[in-house]
């Protein structure tokens, strides 16, 4: 079975991030999600770098939330990045 997906980007500090991802899971999440689309939250440190990503041209995504069947937005998973050459402009 395949599984869709709806993605959320917003941009975010550093400081913020996985916090701002798990708030991003649960305003957007479902409970025990099994057959419902899953919500995967994209955090960036500015839109520039959202877009340098959307474009192909570097992997600037600070942080980003991994659900899986059955799980619960409330204990959604926030993967960390290290972002290094993205530019924070």
């Amino acid at each position: 079975m395949s599984y869709t997906y709806r993605d959320v980007y917003f941009v975010t500090t550093p400081g913020n991030t996985e916090a701002d991802v798990k708030a991003c899971a649960l305003a957007f999440g479902h409970d025990m999600t099994s057959e419902t689309q899953f919500t995967r939250c994209h955090a960036f440190p500015s839109l520039h770098s959202a877009q340098m990503q959307a474009d192909n041209v570097a992997t600037c995504e600070l942080a980003r939330s991994e659900q899986t069947p059955y799980m619960d937005a409330k204990k959604v998973q926030v993967v960390l990045q290290r972002v290094a050459t993205c530019d924070i402009g």
